[in-house]
């Protein structure tokens, strides 16, 4: 057969369809060795008919970092990195926003979700609601749980999904069940 470039919008010679022409990401490599090792190691195979043959050797990888840079690259918006959360740092991110009973709350389901396997970071840095926020959704960990004075006023927490920034309030009380039928159709 011939090789030449494709041009986007030709017509496939299979199907029909045009073209299109997308970007792809490299993660990983092939590599062939031929018999450089297998000479070196004076490995053989032995035929059937009795002769021996040097191995022909190859290799692949797949780079960790080029795997994550294309995730990075396939699931990022506006704000910043949305992990899957497959391969998030960490699946939750509690943010205690004001002095006293959020930080409470926060600390026991912190704990909670530590003792039920959710890999889990809380922010407790003493600056702004907006700054917090904000660095939550450049970091992209994939669902939050915001535990403020202005929500505890209605006994309740935000909940928001970082992918889709959808926000849903729960009670207060009814927190850890909530986290538990939410971990169920993360399919880890």
């Amino acid at each position: 057969g011939l090789i030449r470039d494709a041009r986007e919008e030709e017509l496939c010679v299979h199907c029909g369809s045009a073209l299109r022409s997308s970007r792809g990401i490299e993660v990983g490599h092939v590599f062939y060795l031929g018999t450089k090792y297998s000479e070196a190691m004076n490995l053989k195979i032995t035929h059937e008919d009795g002769s021996e043959k040097l191995v022909e050797m190859g290799c692949y990888g797949i780079g960790v970092g080029r795997s994550l840079a294309a995730c990075i690259e396939q699931n990022h918006d506006d704000w910043g990195i949305s992990w899957p959360v497959a391969l998030a740092p960490y699946q939750l991110a509690i943010m205690s926003l004001g002095e006293g009973a959020p930080e409470e709350l926060a600390q026991r389901t912190y704990q909670f979700c530590q003792s039920i396997g959710i890999e889990v970071l809380w922010d407790d840095r003493r600056l702004s609601p907006g700054v917090k926020l904000k660095d939550m959704d450049l970091i992209g960990i994939p669902f939050q749980l915001v535990i403020g004075d202005r929500g505890l006023k209605n006994s309740q927490v935000e909940w928001k999904e970082r992918k889709t920034q959808n926000k849903t309030f729960v009670a207060m009380n009814e927190i850890e069940s909530w986290i538990q039928s939410e971990r169920k159709k993360w399919r880890l």
